[in-house]
């Protein structure tokens, strides 16, 4: 007990001095209403561009499981999928980068055929999302959807 009443005899100005440095940090930090949440709003949207303010922190669990069990063509399919599914205007941006085979791999997009070839939009089994515009609609030959041509203007073959 000796030692620390020593020890506190020996530096009280500096204890001192230090509580008074943390007390007016914490007082300046208090009046100038400083935070320290370093994620924006902007970082944390998961692009999901109607957010109604109703903000929510998503935190990835990482669960340490050997993938190597797992279906890689699977979770490509199911990640790219729920990324996009509630923003069917992006996902048909993401969708015309995949080829052929990657396109039918997933179970949000399609491979459309017509008159200006064959590329790939965001659909499901009942087609393209968007089927174009009054002024330019979608001329759609046919699709494939997981692999299977379903016929549009023109019979699959």
């Amino acid at each position: 007990m000796d030692t620390i009443n020593n020890f506190i005899y020996i530096n009280f100005d500096y204890i001192i001095l230090t509580v008074i440095i943390i007390f007016n940090l914490i007082l300046v930090v208090s009046i100038f209403d400083i935070n320290f949440k370093f994620i924006t709003s902007n970082e944390s949207n998961t692009g999901n561009e109607s957010n109604t303010g109703n903000e929510s922190n998503i935190i990835n669990i990482e669960t340490m499981e050997n993938n190597k069990n797992k279906n890689s063509e699977n979770q490509f399919t199911n990640s790219f999928c729920s990324i996009y599914e509630n923003n069917h205007i992006e996902l048909n941006e993401k969708c015309k980068d995949l080829d052929f085979e990657n396109c039918n791999s997933t179970r949000c997009s399609v491979w459309v055929n017509n008159s200006e070839g064959g590329k790939c939009h965001g659909g499901n089994n009942d087609g393209p999302h968007f089927k174009g515009t009054l002024e330019e609609p979608l001329e759609i030959d046919n699709y494939y959807y997981k692999n299977k041509c379903v016929s549009g203007i023109k019979k699959c073959e």
